[in-house]
């Protein structure tokens, strides 16, 4: 399928394509540095931290750590290459993205491993060029033997926010059935953490004629947490239907959702609701980032750090719901982040270019940047 989203998808080879390309590898690879700090020889004592509504969430103190030599010339600690990737990231917008770091080898991409060590990532980032990410994303395979059908039979073609954004029928969430054919049918798919786990429900923001199944693919999953990481309208274009009221309670099909209460935050707002059905209540709570252009990414990284953080403390044993507009561009990214976090804590490697490849044969042009 050739892309035709909304969800801006600049053309390949466009200086917006390679700014864009690199700054997520780049962003990826700095939150990981940044929030792996904790990172000394071995993981640090857990401090608990109590969060808003009274749960208590775990976090961890960040120390800073330093890299290995690669070379006997070449011993950077990582706080000095955490400032060169956080200034290369922001200043990408201001320079030449095809001209090579002078001082550096080409190595053909092949010849290279796709995981990396912890201690090894800051310096890894820095000395390679963009030319090298841009190579290495262009290798990611397309999913083989997949299929699309059900999402593109004519019943549930007005389900879809984009008309070439599907899930796979292999990996799509099967709505309990009711009495419409297909009615078990929504525009989302489970998408596998690194231990092949069903962790993850990614998901379009809906619209209105999937608002009422939204609700309910929450209500029959026993949805916690939802991550959403699109506003309403962007760009004067309606990018998610608004899917809990402003304030009091709204019926969606037979479900009621009710506002809590709501804490604001300068990049996120928490919304705490519950669903209410046959007199059987049930606690969500929306973690809603709102500094992550539809056409760029985040506006800081530190402050994604946070939120990624605030996301990740609250355990829970069903799905976690992330969601954009089309749901595999900012959603894909933040589930690769989240992959590679888990990832990092538990085998002290991180494999960036295999956890796209994962994501991939999960959801559709998921981490979608070219």
């Amino acid at each position: 399928m050739n892309p035709s989203c909304n969800e801006w998808i600049p053309t390949e080879g466009s200086p917006l394509t390679v700014i864009l390309l690199i700054c997520i590898v780049l962003l990826l690879a700095l939150i990981v540095v940044v929030i792996l700090f904790k990172f000394k020889d071995s993981l640090l004592p857990k401090r608990n931290v109590q969060d808003e509504g009274g749960e208590q969430r775990t976090g961890y103190e960040l120390v800073t750590i330093n890299t290995t030599e690669r070379q006997s010339s070449a011993h950077v600690t990582s706080k000095e290459a955490r400032s060169k990737i956080y200034t290369q990231c922001e200043s990408l917008s201001r320079t030449n993205l095809n001209e090579s770091y002078s001082n550096m080898e080409e190595v053909p991409v092949q010849q290279l491993p796709t995981s990396i060590s912890v201690k090894d990532l800051g310096l890894y980032i820095y000395t390679h060029n963009s030319k090298f990410f841009q190579d290495e994303f262009k290798r990611i395979p397309e999913p083989a033997n997949v299929t699309y059908k059900v999402g593109l039979s004519k019943q549930n073609n007005r389900k879809n926010r984009y008309k070439d954004i599907i899930p796979y029928d292999h990996s799509r969430v099967h709505l309990q059935a009711l009495n419409e054919p297909e009615d078990d049918y929504i525009n989302a798919s489970y998408v596998r953490d690194h231990q092949n786990r069903h962790k993850y429900i990614a998901t379009q923001g809906p619209n209105f004629v999937s608002l009422n199944d939204f609700i309910r693919m929450l209500w029959e999953q026993k949805v916690e947490q939802v991550v959403m990481l699109t506003h309403l309208d962007e760009y004067s274009k309606e990018k998610c239907e608004q899917y809990w009221p402003t304030s009091g309670t709204k019926e969606y099909g037979t479900i009621e959702v009710r506002l809590t209460h709501t804490k604001n935050f300068t990049n996120y707002i928490v919304r705490y609701l519950e669903l209410v059905k046959d007199q059987e209540a049930h606690k969500v709570t929306q973690y809603h980032y709102i500094s992550w252009p539809d056409h760029g990414v985040p506006s800081s990284p530190w402050a994604l750090v946070e939120f990624e953080q605030r996301v990740s403390a609250l355990k829970t044993s069903t799905p976690l719901v992330v969601h954009c507009s089309a749901g595999v561009g900012r959603t894909g990214t933040f589930i690769a982040l989240l992959n590679i976090m888990q990832q990092a804590e538990q085998t002290g490697q991180v494999d960036i270019f295999s956890t796209v490849v994962k994501l991939r044969q999960d959801r559709l042009l998921m981490v979608q940047t070219a």
